[in-house]
């Protein structure tokens, strides 16, 4: 994707603004700095979740830290819908929570407000949607859902073709999506060994003796929950 101000694109700007350390981050992501050669060389800019797959190691370590004072994320995040919940039963509500700007989740509502209006306008608007691929990124299965920029109408959501990933980029992604398919199979047929594949495949696990530990805990803790993995 490119940059636009206006008609000029400024994509190569915005990259050298990253590359001196501004930040392009979200209030439930760790702040950390790309390396400069790394981005030039990517020559597109990552969103914040990536740096869980590209710096991991750093945001281990700071989720690592921040899970003995805070909790967990899961455990934050939690703690975030329980107050909210809280204030939003209270019948005498009228101003925006603070609590849903602690976990990234800015302007999501604004966001949903003009999905709806293009879809019962019939706007034919341009949104950035999860949607289902249709082949629009080349190289990814008609149902796949993929997060692109789509036009809006009465009809739903109809992706703008985009082609072939870059190398780095559809690799991640493929991982990902071979990830999301295999917890799928697993959740629906209660099946061991795909969900042991998902988490082999999962970038941020990748090799089979954490993901097995793994698996072995989380059916364990959750048994009563996952009862058609019994």
């Amino acid at each position: 994707h490119k940059v636009m101000q206006g008609r000029e694109e400024v994509t190569s700007k915005v990259i050298d603004m990253l590359c001196d350390g501004q930040s392009l981050s979200m209030n439930n992501i760790q702040s950390l700095p790309w390396p400069a050669e790394f981005l030039r060389a990517l020559k597109a800019i990552p969103c914040p979740y990536h740096r869980y797959f590209w710096l991991t190691p750093a945001m281990l370590a700071e989720e690592i830290e921040a899970a003995k004072t805070k909790g967990t994320r899961a455990e934050q995040v939690m703690k975030v819908e329980q107050e909210l919940f809280d204030i939003y039963a209270r019948p005498e509500l009228d101003e925006k929570p603070e609590q849903l700007s602690f976990r990234g989740g800015a302007y999501y509502s604004e966001v949903a407000v003009e999905l709806i209006n293009a879809i019962y306008n019939n706007l034919g608007k341009e949104m950035v949607v999860n949607t289902r691929n249709n082949g629009a990124i080349k190289g990814f299965d008609d149902d796949a859902v993929v997060e692109i920029n789509s036009i809006i109408d009465a009809q739903g959501a109809r992706p703008l073709a985009f082609g072939a990933l870059p190398p780095i980029m559809n690799g991640l992604t493929q991982q990902v999506k071979a990830f999301e398919r295999l917890t799928i199979e697993a959740a629906v047929h209660g099946c061991r060994d795909s969900a042991l594949l998902a988490l082999v495949s999962n970038p941020l696990v990748g090799n089979v003796t954490d993901a097995r530990a793994l698996l072995d805990e989380v059916l364990t803790i959750n048994r009563p929950w996952l009862t058609q993995f019994n």
